[in-house]
């Protein structure tokens, strides 16, 4: 038994008290009343929108002021407050909260665009849990539901009220404090080492881009402003009343949201060949380069991404198509290079939405070296990119199977039963909630990636490939999605797989249909893919050599089935824990491999000696 359990074996047997923030506490607003003026050289520290969303506990080593009268009424924010931002451009980031979790003598202010929440009884809660909870997946699932909008979503205090969090007992707090403070320091160990790899990326970057001073002006450099690279072009928004302009589209539409990798893969909303036509949309070509001028990322950073698929953009996002005698990869690391001195000679002052001055834009001066220069350099920095910055490897994806481990622990730890709760659980054999396929297909539309034989089946439940053998004639058992599809030959394997399309399986395949409704079918896959199962099909298996499982003990095999909210919860639990797996499976031996790159470029480097006949 471990602390924790023993913890809450002893103060909560019978689960947890909830109650909704309106009986707990009250909501405040931030500062009002000051103009621009009174944030310069303030005489009061106040919190930023950025601090709170960025933060689950507040930084207070900032330098953010305001100017505060003598006699002036404004709330000021105290320990074991909750602050969350009250408006952005989606729900999802919308009432992103953040705790204040150390005394300070200092007086605290809070910026217009948040507000803050402070509990009656300020021993109820304590701040670390605080700044876990309402992360949490469950407690983000209420606030998000607060915010309401079109263009920009703002949060109800009214709303928020309603939301509710548990209350374990401050011993229980405690000891769930500990366990997720020591997942974000191994966290935070990762991220330090990611950022000093992007800080060499950025060294190097900076270095090769500085021409004339580092490399003596050996070859010609040219200047010219980001107008002279090529065509810059804008979009906008097809209407979102006219379904047909956005139901199954497949043309990517670039929005701000999607600026938020340096290369994108895909855009998260597609529109229509009948948007193209009817809007009047503009499909720009590959290889182009896409920054935004207009949205709240502004305040922070200057989003720049490659765009290596044909895209349509939105009115916020202008895109670059290169011109010839320009490298595309090359454009792209030079106007990122430059991209927090753009940022600052040409954003606009004022205004309500952060924007950038378009034709100072264009007027901004870069080096553009030769073609061939500019296309040596793009490898190089190409190269450093992808050890530093890439998500899906190395340390990021270490950093990223942290996260999720970190993110399954902590919705585990802050899902308490309820205390009014009766956990109901019936245990069903298997032939009440399934059969197995009484369909049949014809070989004849067999192809490798449909047809499942135990061959093609992988051990360990690690699922399908395509089959190297398609039959030709004959009929099959059919499946369909969602179909559990079971190696019976040697059960020891645990071959199992959820189908996610539709085909045909030879006969040592079981092909198990999901018939009560009652029950998830990513359940019933969990369950049949535990190791329990596999062991107890062992039990009944005949044959030495190819030992074969019993068809009539398979159905007999006891279920347990909670309610189907339940199940899912257990699915979605799982599903994390799966691709926790995967990613750590994937990311080291990724990181190594960069480790070993890595000292290869360097020393090829530093064994590279120029030709003293080299002029260039």
């Amino acid at each position: 038994m471990t602390e924790l359990e023993r913890l809450i074996e002893e103060y909560c047997p019978n689960g947890v008290e909830y109650k909704t923030l309106g009986e707990l506490g009250a909501f405040y607003g931030g500062l009002s009343g000051k103009s621009k003026d009174d944030f310069v050289d303030g005489n009061a520290k106040f919190i930023t929108y950025m601090n709170v969303f960025s933060n689950i506990e507040l930084n207070l080593d900032t330098k953010d002021t305001v100017q505060i009268g003598e006699n002036e009424k404004q709330n000021t924010i105290e320990y074991g407050d909750v602050l969350f931002t009250g408006s952005s451009e989606t729900p999802d980031e919308c009432g992103m909260s953040s705790v204040l979790t150390k005394h300070t003598e200092e007086k605290l202010y809070l910026n217009s665009f948040c507000f803050g929440f402070r509990f009656y009884d300020k021993e109820l809660i304590l701040p670390g849990f605080s700044k876990y909870l309402f992360r949490s997946e469950a407690l983000r699932k209420q606030i998000k539901k607060t915010a309401s909008g079109v263009t920009r979503f703002n949060v109800s205090k009214k709303k928020m009220e309603k939301v509710t969090i548990p209350i374990p007992p401050v011993e229980v707090q405690r000891e769930i404090v500990r366990i997720l403070d020591n997942f974000a320091e191994l966290t935070a160990e990762l991220t330090a080492e990611l950022t000093a790899r992007k800080k060499q990326y950025e060294y190097y970057r900076d270095t090769l881009l500085t021409f004339g001073v580092h490399r003596g002006g050996t070859f010609e450099t040219k200047w010219r402003t980001l107008a002279e690279l090529g065509k810059w072009s804008g979009g906008k928004t097809p209407s979102m009343a006219e379904p047909r302009y956005w139901n199954d589209g497949t043309i990517p539409w670039i929005s701000s949201k999607d600026m938020k990798s340096s290369t994108l893969s895909d855009t998260q909303d597609h529109i229509t060949e009948w948007a193209v036509k009817d809007a009047s949309m503009t499909v720009y070509p590959q290889n182009s380069i896409a920054i935004v001028t207009r949205s709240g990322i502004l305040k922070h950073t200057f989003p720049v991404a490659y765009i290596p698929f044909e895209t349509t953009v939105n009115q916020d996002i202008k895109i670059l198509s290169v011109a010839e005698d320009v490298h595309p990869r090359y454009a792209f690391h030079v106007i990122q290079g430059n991209g927090k001195d753009i940022l600052v000679k040409t954003k606009k002052q004022g205004g309500t939405v952060d924007s950038l001055d378009f034709q100072k834009v264009l007027a901004y001066k870069v080096p553009v070296p030769p073609y061939e220069v500019q296309e040596r350099l793009a490898k190089v920095l190409d190269n450093f990119d992808a050890i530093c910055s890439d998500l899906n490897i190395g340390l990021p994806a270490e950093i990223e199977a942290r996260k999720k481990q970190y993110e399954y622990y902590r919705n585990k730890l802050l899902s308490f039963n309820k205390l009014i709760k009766s956990g109901g659980c019936q245990l069903k054999k298997l032939r009440e909630i399934a059969e197995y396929s009484h369909k049949r297909i014809n070989a004849i539309a067999m192809k490798k990636d449909n047809y499942v034989g135990v061959d093609n089946l992988l051990p360990n439940k690690a699922g399908k490939v395509g089959s190297n053998y398609v039959p030709t004639k004959g009929n099959l058992t059919a499946y369909v999605i969602g179909d559990v599809l079971i190696g019976n030959i040697r059960p020891y394997l645990k071959k199992i797989w959820l189908a996610y399309n539709e085909g045909g399986a030879s006969g040592d395949v079981l092909v198990i249909h999901l018939t009560d409704q009652s029950v998830d079918v990513k359940y019933l896959y969990q369950v049949l893919a535990d190791d329990k199962f596999f062991n107890y099909n062992m039990q009944f298996a005949k044959g030495a050599k190819m030992p074969r499982g019993s068809k009539q003990k398979i159905m007999d095999y006891i279920i347990p089935v909670p309610s189907l909210e339940e199940q899912r919860r257990i699915v979605s639990i799982l599903d994390k824990f799966d691709m926790l797996t995967t990613s750590i499976s994937e990311g080291l031996p990724k990181e190594i491999e960069l480790r070993r790159k890595q000292y290869e470029y360097y020393r090829n480097q530093l064994l590279s000696f120029p030709d003293n006949k080299t002029t260039a």
